[in-house]
């Protein structure tokens, strides 16, 4: 894997060459986007936020959708097209660095089509408000995007280690019978959590903690509303209606 390549900064600069960033944030003036780390509470809040809204939902990953649609390939998108060349038992038996690199190069690789979709959803709804789980690395959220349109939504790493498995998302069971089709499941078990150990790290955790947009911290003893109030309040919004 060419780790330069998959650099954000180095990509970041090729991005801004490519883009009109001036031009993109003001498209964007709608768009609101989370990042974080796992199981910090993204999915459920962009979920809540745009039924709230009336807004339109980008839900986690939303961009695989139109992989077709974007021309990807497994020579020029190695990272979004693992899966055509290994299997799942692969995929979940890689080292922790092997895991990280190929998570830092899908986040780059998704970018170009994320921000496509975003162009075709501004173009079509101006002035609708769009909540965005997104992937998109930060050096480039930067660029296309504001202060009060990016949140970061963080998680202890004990968290996003030790809950990751309790949600019933269809990609975390696809993950989970894999690890039980190794050859050894209990050490494919251990590796994989040593990966999302490394996934989400303390020197992750800084990176988004240090990135100089709103960072709100998992609190459990907020409600699901007293947190999207919180959010809510940062993005700008009026006060949403209450919960039924």
């Amino acid at each position: 894997m060419d780790l330069m390549k998959y650099n954000t900064e180095e990509y970041a600069g090729r991005f801004r060459l490519q883009y009109d960033t001036e031009c993109l944030k003001k498209q964007f003036r709608n768009v609101y986007f989370i990042i974080g780390t796992a199981y910090a509470g993204k999915s459920t809040m962009v979920r809540m936020l745009s039924e709230h809204y009336d807004g339109i939902l980008c839900e986690e990953n939303y961009g695989l959708k139109y992989l077709d649609e974007y021309g990807v390939n497994s020579e020029e998108h190695p990272c979004l097209c693992y899966t055509d060349n290994h299997s799942m038992v692969e995929f979940v038996n890689r080292t922790p660095d092997e895991y990280c690199d190929w998570l830092r190069g899908s986040e780059i690789e998704i970018t170009p089509i994320e921000i496509g979709e975003l162009q075709k959803l501004t173009a079509v709804h101006p002035d609708q408000k769009i909540f965005v789980d997104t992937s998109i690395p930060m050096e480039v959220l930067r660029l296309i995007s504001g202060y009060n349109n990016v949140a970061v939504m963080l998680s202890d790493q004990s968290v996003s280690v030790n809950r990751f498995f309790e949600r019933p998302d269809y990609e975390k069971q696809i993950i989970f019978r894999a690890i039980r089709q190794s050859d050894d499941p209990e050490e494919a078990m251990a590796n994989y959590r040593r990966v999302l150990e490394q996934a989400n790290s303390p020197e992750r955790y800084r990176y988004f903690e240090n990135s100089g947009f709103y960072v709100f911290k998992r609190d459990d003893s907020l409600t699901l509303k007293e947190t999207m109030d919180r959010l809510a309040q940062h993005f700008g919004q009026e006060q949403p209606a209450a919960l039924d």
